[in-house]
């Protein structure tokens, strides 16, 4: 629905009826809300492709374009020039004569075409579509002509040419009729017969442009310099250019339309794309017109276009463009290459930079020091600012004041003085800002009207009226003098920035009024809303109507330009404003509603009730949708924050002064989120001015000292708000949560003893026993406790046998050990599942470990006849653990144990036998209620060679075929037990087939028959057995914020196995594994990779260790506002050493993409290249690894980054594919380390052809098999020249090492709910270290590789560098240890030791 609504924003002329239908859009767009573009997925659009067949040109445009606008006309002279349009199409086609008789015309079917129609007129019609050959069949007889005059312009360009085309609907109307007229290619009749409707419908006109200029470009040369002269001129204009090469002033006598320039520029930038990829796409088939086109886009400057597109909003654009330049000149930063680039000027840094900046990137802009050959303050200053670092910034300006900054450009505002404004204002100093715009407009009498703008937008957030109405007419009366001086203003020029009070990226160049093609005064975002409010303060209605409607139009250029790229992204800034304007006449309704029951409470002498925030019981209807509103906006300042300003704005006019207060406490909570910690501190002052002090407010503040990293202190203020009785008694639930807080940051900075904390726990699960927040935290507070002190006793601490300092200090009793806190600990974490599903990942994965640790301790005790007091403890603690379990078993829905299956399927052949039956007794009773995915977990099981496993899971599927009802009334499903182990038999069976060698070659064949070679596996078809995709598989958990007992995990109607398609494709690869597509009885098809010879429980525990990943990424800030995750599918072992994964569609090896890239340069050739790089690695053998690599990469340059220049065509949609690939590339390379994943060569790293994500496939190598390799692996993960490449110019700075220090911060915080994953390896061990123990069992068994495996992974989540050649060191910082990664990653000499066919200079 917002594609559309974005769309009618384009309009389709200057009538009345578009404009009409662009205002009703930005209507429908206010009442939606700003929503946060991480919760849709528009997809950008896709370049219109061109095509050079005239009859797919006149079917397009007959059905895409002048059928619509026939249907759609709405008046006569707008549906005669449609139908003549259409009428000279179809004589061109060959559809009708020119002139057709009356006779003829009667009678006609709609299938039949009036005499003198052609051949290929009769294929041409029948083509069409039926909707459309109804619209269209009237202009079969039809005899209109045309009376126009053709009148071409010789003079170019015509842009800015005179006043006749000083708007944009007029400029492309008189661009698009001179190309037509002047056109001669095969497409000419249908330029000119389209002539007439450009000026009805804008759309039909934008699109034969390209076709236009294509014709224009490869026809003539001088037609084709003309087109060059236009397109500079459009560029020059939106890059901010007045002077032209002659020198003269080319805006000299034209009114500058600032609405047009955005739109011309657009358009032009659309037109290149369209050009671009034609030349693309027919280089083979006319590379001569190809040439020509190349050399015409070549020969414009990329700067000029970054320029123009940076300074239009199009950031996105803008980097692809800059970035081209600077990789032309050879000036990019690769860290794994050994090629010496040239440096980056100072001032395209600085560019740069500013790019950044628009796109609101904040961790690129971290590799702009990086890019200069030296560092300048300034890259600093721009840090501050984007993360928010006022104070830090406010220093930089104040010392350029100091030093006597020039005023620049003759504005009379100078860069520091206008950074001083903006730190003001981030700082939320509004009255400092106020009177600072006062000062310098006394002083100034020349200032620009962007100063007042600056002031107004700190006046209506004050609520200063009077000030606000001055400089409102300050505005009007400056902006129309030098709009009528010919001035041109932007808040994108070098000296004067936008005021910061703006939503983020709205242009304050665009037009407010009633006619969206007239030139009229300019006003900001903020003075737009700044007189919506004034109007609504003075209650005038007239004037609030017409504030609303011209703040509205205003936005409409800036939607049409995001909308014509695509881009909802460019769009969003747009859209915060109408945000405004919609809330503002909800306010609007609520004050009316307040000022008519105030007059009446003045006649009955009553008071007007209120709600509990103060806000009048008769406003709140108006009101209520508000709280949805907001939390659909993303959460950062940029959108928050002027939404926030203006309801409060709003609630101080309605005298509700607690509901104020709060919106105060909210932008805190935005700004400390975002780190903004001065602006959230003055939010939290201004928040107790309006209300005084409370408990909600205190605890914030905590929050903020926490934050600002002074913990002490935050513990000071929680204690210190908590001694206020009438505040608790205010605020129960506020209370619980600051004692909670209390608790957790005490035993974090040691300020309290445990008994202390204990006793801190315990008051708030007395007061909110069904809290699932308080019992996680209790039970991670002793699950603490109890890892310590197990170390301590292991070091012969334990007990009595503690110093009595410690002792008393609450640490420890005389007879406390850990396990005397264990069954607690399970019972607190049992309860939070009971309780929620917020913690579930963490708690339900460490509560079973702890019961299986148990277990296994309380086994061996009995193994060795542990007796006495131990002995009696042990059992004590056992029975009562195992009580709270089999407890919880009953209580807790089964969808919450499914999230922890796969733990439980590795304790299938558990030996003790009570926690055996009760795992059992579990895992049936989730096979029973959930049979499609709990058999496919057990296939593997069934089949182990472990003798104990293979019973008790063969035990399950039996007890739940032949028992009773499940406690939830339901029972197994027999026959789709019976079906589901035929068909997995056979699976096994196919993926353990080796085709024979064909007789003719002796290769193995390329594919064979399904029903011939396993005739009894197609006959099972249809089944009732699902489909085991990984969407499939996955359980899905309730909304955050409820716990139903009833929740469905899974569809309620998932695919089944319906038919297999015969074909079976055999791959290439040594063990011949095989791709099977399964038709589901949905109809849709699925690919699934049956391999063989290959232990896929690796790949399985892989999926669910990154499964488990992706849920802790989305839940922490940092990673969540970037939407880190990892591209999971679904692996099915079906034996130890055979299974099938899902396919991933739309994916391509890395391997193939740089061979495709480097075939295309001529640096690959498939006959002579492997011999040649053999032959060189040969000669530098011996030698210094780093040699090697220096010599190899410099005859194979990087040429990743054209993969995603040549895939993804439009700005927007290349920037978020290399974004993709950024972060999931980043994301993989920590965790790959952490795991020990090697073998990452080209082919088992992917990339999605439609999102630019990397996928990882084939884990065979896991827990540092690679080490263990005859030539071993020494790097931590692959990060090779040409994926460096594709990262950007900046290399690995900015982003990917960002993205890779978040990683490793989720993955070691969380680092017991992973391993909780990792730990069935221990239980559950591969086949390979069965193999292992087996020829030396003294030494080593299963388990013990599983756990020295472990252990490893262990160090490396505590922050210690494990592998070749790393030095033994203290835990690094996740900064610090994701540095030392990559650097090794990139290092020469690790890269020139790797296995020469790992192909590190790919």
């Amino acid at each position: 629905m917002i594609e559309a609504l974005l769309k009618c924003c384009e309009g389709e002329g200057s009538g009345e009826t578009s404009r009409r239908v662009q205002r009703a859009a930005a209507q429908c767009l206010s009442e939606l809300g700003a929503i946060d573009p991480g919760r849709l997925l528009i997809a950008p659009q896709p370049v219109q492709a061109l095509n050079s067949n005239s009859k797919i040109v006149a079917t397009s445009l007959l059905v895409d374009h002048l059928a619509r606008t026939v249907r759609g006309a709405n008046d006569s002279d707008m549906l005669d020039a449609a139908a003549y349009a259409v009428q000279r199409v179809l004589i061109h086609v060959g559809c009708r004569p020119e002139a057709v008789d009356e006779d003829d015309a009667l009678g006609l079917d709609l299938d039949q075409l009036p005499p003198g129609h052609s051949k290929d007129g009769v294929e041409f019609w029948e083509s069409l579509p039926d909707e459309a050959r109804v619209v269209l069949a009237p202009c079969l007889t039809s005899m209109y002509s045309s009376l126009s005059k053709v009148n071409i312009t010789k003079h170019r360009p015509l842009y800015n040419s005179s006043s006749a085309v000083n708007t944009f609907n007029k400029w492309i109307l008189h661009w698009c009729r001179t190309l037509a007229y002047e056109a001669t290619g095969p497409c000419a009749p249908l330029f000119i017969a389209a002539c007439g409707v450009f000026r009805h419908d804008i759309r039909i006109a934008l699109f034969l442009l390209p076709y236009m200029v294509l014709d224009a470009i490869v026809e003539s040369d001088d037609r084709r310099t003309a087109v060059e002269l236009e397109i500079v001129a459009v560029l020059h204009d939106a890059a901010g250019g007045d002077v032209n090469e002659d020198g003269v002033n080319a805006l000299a006598g034209a009114s500058v339309s600032h609405g047009r320039t955005e739109l011309a520029a657009q358009t032009i930038f659309t037109l290149l794309d369209q050009l671009k990829g034609w030349s693309d796409a027919n280089k083979s088939k006319d590379p001569e017109s190809v040439r020509i086109v190349r050399e015409t886009l070549q020969g414009l400057s990329f700067t000029l276009e970054a320029r123009a597109a940076q300074r239009c909003g199009a950031s996105a654009r803008a980097l692809m463009y800059f970035e081209d330049y600077l990789r032309s000149n050879k000036m990019t930063l690769n860290q794994a290459t050994s090629v010496k680039n040239q440096d980056i000027p100072d001032t395209d840094v600085s560019f740069l930079a500013t790019i950044y900046q628009g796109l609101a990137e904040p961790d690129a802009l971290a590799s702009i020091p990086r890019l200069r050959a030296t560092p300048q303050p300034e890259d600093q200053l721009l840090q501050h600012e984007e993360a928010g670092e006022w104070e830090e910034a406010l220093v930089h300006y104040e010392s350029a004041l100091q030093r006597g900054e020039e005023v620049m450009n003759n504005t009379g505002v100078s860069v520091a003085e206008w950074g001083r404004l903006r730190c003001l204002q981030g700082l939320g100093h509004l009255r400092a800002v106020q009177r600072e715009v006062q000062s310098m407009i006394r002083s100034r009498p020349d200032a620009p009207p962007t100063l007042a703008e600056a002031g107004a937008a700190a006046a209506w957030r004050l609520g200063q009226w009077d000030d606000l109405d001055s400089l409102l007419s300050k505005i009007d009366t400056d902006t129309s003098n030098h709009v009528n001086c010919g001035l041109k203003r932007s808040h994108r020029q070098t000296a004067v920035a936008p005021s910061a009070l703006t939503p983020s990226g709205v242009p304050l160049t665009v037009g407010v009024g009633a006619n969206l093609n007239v030139e009229i005064p300019q006003l900001s975002a903020d003075a737009a809303v700044g007189r919506v409010l004034l109007a609504l303060q003075k209650n005038d209605g007239d004037a609030f109507q017409s504030a609303c409607s011209s703040a509205r139009d205003a936005v409409i250029t800036p939607l049409r330009a995001a909308s014509m790229e695509g881009s909802y992204l460019r769009a969003h800034a747009a859209l915060v404003q109408l945000h405004l304007i919609q809330e503002a006449e909800t306010a609007w309704n609520a004050v009316r509603l307040v000022n008519e029951a105030k007059s009446a409470a003045a006649v009955t002498k009553t008071r007007i009730p209120m709600d509990t925030a103060d806000i009048p019981l008769v406003s709140a209807k108006e009101l209520k949708s508000w709280d949805n509103r907001l939390d659909r906006t993303p959460p950062n300042m940029a959108a928050r924050e002027p939404i926030l300003a203006l309801r409060r704005t709003v609630y101080k006019l309605l005298g509700a002064k607690s509901a104020a207060s709060k919106t105060w406490l909210e932008q805190a909570r935005v700004a400390r989120s975002a780190g903004h910690y001065g602006a959230a501190q003055l939010a939290l002052l201004e928040s107790r001015s309006e209300t005084g002090m409370s408990l909600p407010l205190a605890l914030e503040q905590a929050k903020l000292l926490w934050a600002e990293g002074r913990p002490h202190r935050a513990v000071l203020e929680v204690e210190e708000a908590l001694r206020d009785q009438d505040a608790i008694l205010a605020h129960p639930e506020h209370a619980a949560k600051a004692l909670l807080k209390l608790a957790r940051w005490s035993a974090v900075t040691g300020q309290k003893q445990k008994t202390e904390i204990l006793k801190f726990y315990e008051s708030v699960l007395r007061d909110y026993k069904s809290w699932e927040k308080s019992h996680f935290h209790v039970a991670r507070y002793m699950d603490e406790w109890m890892k310590d002190a197990t170390k301590r006793e292991m070091g012969g601490e334990s007990g009595a046998n503690l110093p009595v300092s410690v002792r008393r200090k609450g640490i420890g009793g005389d007879d406390e050990e850990a396990i005397d806190y264990l069954h607690e600990t399970v019972r607190e974490y049992g309860l939070s599942i009971k309780f929620g599903h917020r913690h579930i990942y963490e708690s339900l994965p460490r509560m079973l470990t702890l019961w299986f640790d148990i277990g296994d301790r309380f086994y061996a005790s009995e193994d060795v006849q542990v007796v006495g007091r131990s002995g009696a403890k042990l059992k004590k603690i056992f029975t009562e653990v195992m009580a709270a379990i089999n407890s919880f078993s009953d209580q807790l829905p089964l969808y919450k144990w499914l999230t922890a299956l796969p733990q439980l399927t590795s304790r299938l052949s558990h030996n003790e036998k009570d926690v055996r039956k009760l795992v059992q007794t579990l895992v049936i009773r989730l096979l029973i209620n959930f049979p499609d995915q709990v058999l496919w977990a057990l296939v593997p099981m069934a089949r182990s060679r472990d003798v104990d496993r293979a019973a008790s899971a063969k035990q399950i599927i039996a007890s739940a075929r032949n028992g009773k009802a499940d406690t939830t009334g339901m029972r197994a499903d027999r026959e789709l037990i019976q079906q589901f182990a035929q068909v997995a038999d056979q699976l096994v069976k196919l993926c353990n087939y080796m085709p024979k060698p064909m007789a003719k070659t002796g290769r193995p064949p390329k594919s064979f028959s399904l029903l011939q070679t396993f005739p009894a596996l197609a006959s099972l078809m249809p089944t009732r057995v699902m489909i085991p995709t990984q969407k499939s598989l996955t359980a899905t958990l309730p909304p955050a914020g409820t716990n139903p007992t009833d929740h469905k995990p899974f569809p309620a109607r998932t695919a089944t196995l319906f038919e297999l398609r015969d074909a079976v494709t055999v791959l290439a690869s040594l063990q011949r594994p095989k791709k099977l597509t399964v038709i589901g009885d949905d109809s849709e098809h699925y690919g699934f990779l049956c391999k063989p010879k290959d232990d896929l429980r690796k790949d399985l525990r892989m999926m669910e260790f990154t499964t488990m990943l992706n849920r802790l990424l989305a839940r922490d800030a940092g990673s969540r506002k970037r939407r880190l995750y990892l591209r999971t599918f679904s692996v099915i072992p079906l034996t130890e050493d055979c299974g099938i994964i899902e396919w991933v569609p739309h994916t391509i090896g890395f391997r193939q993409i740089i061979q495709q890239l480097y075939t295309e340069a001529g640096l690959y050739n498939p006959k002579t290249s492997t011999n040649d790089i053999k032959q060189l690695y040969e000669n530098y053998k011996g030698r210094n690894p780093a040699s090697w690599m220096k010599e190899i990469v410099s005859r194979h340059p990087p040429v990743f980054h054209r993969w995603f220049l040549e895939r993804w065509k439009e700005p927007a949609a290349w920037f978020a594919a290399r974004t993709a690939f950024s972060h999931t590339a980043a994301v993989w390379s920590m965790v790959g380390h952490v795991v020990g994943l090697g073998d990452r060569h080209g082919e088992n790293i992917l990339f999605d052809s439609t999102t630019g994500d990397a996928v990882h496939v084939d884990f065979s190598c896991l827990f540092d098999k690679g080490l263990e390799l005859e030539l071993p692996e020494r790097v931590p993960f692959r990060l090779t020249q040409n994926l460096v490449d594709g990262l950007g110019v900046g290399g690995y700075e900015g982003v990917f090492m960002r993205v890779c220090e978040i990683t490793l911060t989720v993955l070691r915080s969380h680092r017991e709910a992973l391993m909780s994953v990792l730990e069935t390896f221990v239980h559950d061990p591969l086949v390979e270290w069965t193999k292992s123990s087996s020829r030396d069992r003294s030494r080593h068994d299963s388990t013990t590789r599983g756990k020295e495996a472990l252990e490893k992974i262990q160090s490396r989540l505590e922050g210690v560098v494990v592998g070749v050649g790393a030095a033994p060191s203290m835990p690094l910082s996740p900064q610090g240890q994701a540095r030392r990664l990559v650097e090794e990653a990139v290092s020469l000499s690790n890269l020139g030791s790797m296995y020469i066919w790992w192909m590190a200079w790919h």
